[in-house]
């Protein structure tokens, strides 16, 4: 009903954490969802956890049947980020997002894969840990206040830094317009 009042195009499940054991659930709720919202002319669209293969023993993205899921939904947003989080990395190297969109690509008709794509970065210790979250334009400020000097990584096609404060050395990974270039290119490629 609150669809239809405000007009909305229908509706993005975006559930995180789900339980792997939870699998045919989130399945069957999506199935559900989609024969409930669909005759009314609505979308039933749906965020799933970068995945680089079916596991659904996997802690974080294993109750997301990417292949189900395609099937019932109008849109999958496959989100291609998180790479490193608890040790230090790229968010979503080149690479990593490449994997991510070719297996989703394997098993989701294309024309239902929408990638999502990291507008963050992380600041972690040397050590890892759970880093701390950054927007583009804290990451620039802290290389300047720092006066660290930042560099694009070829490679994962992403600006890093590093830096040290209080006898702790921290290593920076972010996102820019050159790394959503690259991001876009590969888009384009993969059709």
């Amino acid at each position: 009903a609150m669809l239809q009042q405000f007009q909305f195009a229908g509706v993005n499940i975006d559930f995180e954490f789900v339980p792997p054991a939870d699998r045919p659930y989130l399945t069957a709720f999506m199935t559900e969802l989609a024969a409930r919202l669909r005759p009314a002319g609505l979308l039933v669209t749906i965020s799933v956890p970068a995945q680089l293969e079916d596991n659904p023993r996997h802690p974080f993205s294993g109750a997301f049947d990417y292949p189900a899921l395609g099937t019932v939904s109008d849109q999958v947003y496959v989100l291609a980020y998180d790479e490193h989080f608890a040790l230090p990395g790229p968010i979503a190297s080149i690479s990593f997002v490449r994997q991510v969109l070719t297996y989703a690509l394997s098993v989701i008709p294309v024309n239902r894969v929408k990638l999502g794509m990291p507008v963050y970065g992380y600041d972690w210790p040397e050590t890892g840990g759970i880093p701390r979250t950054l927007s583009y334009n804290q990451a620039i400020a802290l290389a300047q206040r720092t006066g660290a000097t930042i560099r694009y990584d070829e490679q994962a096609q992403a600006p890093t830094f590093e830096y040290t404060e209080n006898g702790v050395r921290h290593i920076v990974w972010f996102e820019n317009a050159r790394s959503f270039v690259a991001k876009f290119s590969l888009v384009r490629e993969l059709g």
